[in-house]
């Protein structure tokens, strides 16, 4: 599974990213988003590099799934507030006149619309996943009525790429998936 050519290749790689991102930060206006962008980077780097390293990556995995599960259910408490009440964090659409901008889009934590959109297509395959390896009747349902709710949200981002791209999602794992994998998730 893990040969050690894989793994001095995968952190060879990491370094050149990094000495790459740095390097870029010399030629960029706004060096503090340029920070900001390569510290979500270096992190999900150091990520993939510590699951690399750990006795039982499976276990590794399931653990941060759960993480992005309370991630998302945290995100969505936020997004579903923002719809129900037209009224937004105070980081949304940060330096701009809301008097300019379509207010009824949710963006939860997230400073606009789009990134909160990003972060719920990535979520899709996570909470497929998650749906296909529970067993009980209320868990199947818990995490179908999630999947549901993120087609909702992705749809209240008003991100018509993102919604695209979630949709290509679901084709490929309906071509591609198991038949207990699609039945559970056409009956939640």
């Amino acid at each position: 599974f893990r040969g050690i050519k894989t793994v001095t290749r995968f952190r060879f790689l990491t370094v050149v990213w990094m000495i790459v991102g740095v390097a870029g930060l010399t030629s960029i206006i706004d060096l503090s988003a340029g920070l900001d962008t390569m510290a979500g980077i270096a992190v999900g780097l150091m990520l993939a590099n510590a699951v690399l390293v750990t006795k039982d990556p499976n276990d590794d995995l399931a653990f941060l799934e759960r993480g992005w599960v309370v991630a998302f259910l945290v995100s969505s408490v936020f997004g579903v507030w923002e719809l129900l009440t037209g009224q937004h964090l105070a980081n949304y659409f940060g330096g701009t006149s809301l008097t300019e901008l379509n207010t009824s889009l949710a963006a939860s934590f997230f400073e606009n619309s789009n990134a909160y959109a990003v972060f719920l297509v990535i979520m899709v395959p996570i909470l497929a996943k998650r749906l296909t390896d529970v067993r009980s009747r209320s868990a199947t349902v818990f995490y179908g009525l999630m999947n549901v709710l993120g087609i909702v949200l992705v749809l209240a981002t008003g991100s018509r790429l993102c919604l695209f791209a979630m949709l290509l999602q679901f084709a490929v794992l309906f071509r591609w998936a198991s038949p207990l994998f699609r039945r559970r998730l056409t009956s939640s």
